[in-house]
């Protein structure tokens, strides 16, 4: 069998154009492929199939936003900042839990990705109050210097 074939027996084409995997998926909502011992997703391994390559340092953004799409007239060669920038993440104006993104409650990660202060304190309050002894003999350190 071939990669085509296995990839082709695994999909089913919606009438958005979208060739959607229907065969086993990473908990992120991407298709996997194992295929001769390649462990890879399904939309790189269709990618590559239809003859085209991935340069290193590139990744792959669906142009559908749909992450079970493998046709790969919806795929693009992109920077990972870029497929950051992309997201719907990116264009959100609040955090999971709420908080508003506004330029004193956020920052942004180097790998371009924005976080939530409000909540980053609040995890670090926590992870403080399940380690006292760890923190103590940390904060006594710094006070040292």
């Amino acid at each position: 069998m071939s990669l085509a074939s296995y990839i082709s027996a695994r999909t089913q084409r919606t009438e958005r154009g979208c060739v959607e995997w229907i065969g086993s998926r990473t908990k992120g909502g991407y298709g996997t492929c194992n295929f001769n011992g390649l462990k890879t997703t399904a939309h790189r391994a269709s990618f590559i199939c239809s003859g085209k390559s991935i340069p290193d340092g590139m990744e792959l953004d669906h142009l559908c936003k749909n992450t079970i799409c493998v046709n790969p007239d919806h795929l693009e060669v992109v920077s990972h900042r870029e497929n950051v920038r992309r997201c719907d993440k990116a264009v959100a104006t609040q955090c999971k839990n709420g908080h508003a993104f506004t330029v004193e409650n956020t920052y942004v990660k180097s790998n371009g990705c924005r976080s939530c202060r409000t909540c980053n304190l609040e995890r670090q309050r926590i992870l403080r109050a399940n380690n006292l002894e760890r923190y103590r003999d940390y904060d006594r350190k710094r006070i040292r210097k």
